[in-house]
């Protein structure tokens, strides 16, 4: 004799998909409101690796960053591309892993993620990347160790004023973080109000834009008396 097994009804089908999307929707839900903190902490991760990898390379070269390093002896200083943001990242390219943790997640105006640290069509070097694939700053008179002195962070940095800078070739403009200006803050463009300083010991903050103001007025590293200095795309 033949037996059978009964199956779904049609209703009894729709009935088991409006329970597994009763169940769903709050799980989609919590993963959209967690996505904000999933990229910081993505971009913080970032940014340590980009610290590590500054101070290593600021250990093999006498404690001193590539930016205030002569081209001869391996660094920017002095060298025609020192004014591009990319080229003085590539110069710690050996101390991180990939190019990849140079873009923020959150940051949707950089274009493009490198694969790698070449010229090929989807390296860091090739034209179409470089500061095309870059969400962070470089702070030109950053000391290494330094809890006050700023190194890096989010790009998305606006002030006042752009000004000459001493360690880069021909007097390129570079902007200015001035000791008091009020219009130093961030804007919304990758965390909100709000984003992450990497300082000169491998530390980093996420602040808003009162401390950010804070920070730039704490920085110990003002030699040339004209406040900090960011390099930026």
């Amino acid at each position: 004799m033949k037996t059978y097994t009964k199956g779904f009804t049609r209703l009894e089908l729709l009935f088991v998909l409006l329970a597994i999307a009763i169940v769903a929707f709050p799980a989609v839900s919590l993963l959209a409101s967690n996505k904000p903190g999933s990229q910081r902490a993505v971009c913080f991760n970032n940014l340590r690796q980009i610290g590590r990898g500054f101070l290593m390379w600021a250990s093999d070269h006498g404690d001193r960053f590539p930016f205030a390093t002569e081209w001869q002896a391996g660094g920017a200083l002095g060298h025609p591309l020192a004014g591009n943001t990319w080229f003085q990242f590539n110069l710690i390219s050996a101390y991180l892993d990939s190019p990849r943790f140079l873009v923020c997640p959150a940051d949707l105006e950089t274009s493009k993620v490198a694969d790698s640290w070449g010229a090929q069509p989807n390296g860091f070097l090739n034209a179409e990347y470089r500061n095309n694939a870059l969400s962070y700053f470089i702070a030109l008179h950053g000391q290494p160790y330094s809890g006050r002195s700023i190194l890096s962070g989010d790009r998305n940095i606006q002030a006042s004023g752009l000004s000459s800078c001493s360690l880069l070739p021909g007097g390129e403009l570079c902007q200015q973080l001035t000791p008091g200006d009020s219009t130093v803050q961030w804007t919304n463009a990758i965390h909100g109000a709000v984003g992450h300083l990497l300082f000169a010991d491998g530390s980093i903050h996420f602040v808003n834009s009162s401390n950010l103001q804070k920070a730039v007025r704490n920085d110990e590293d003002d030699d040339n008396g004209s406040g900090v200095h960011l390099l930026s795309k």
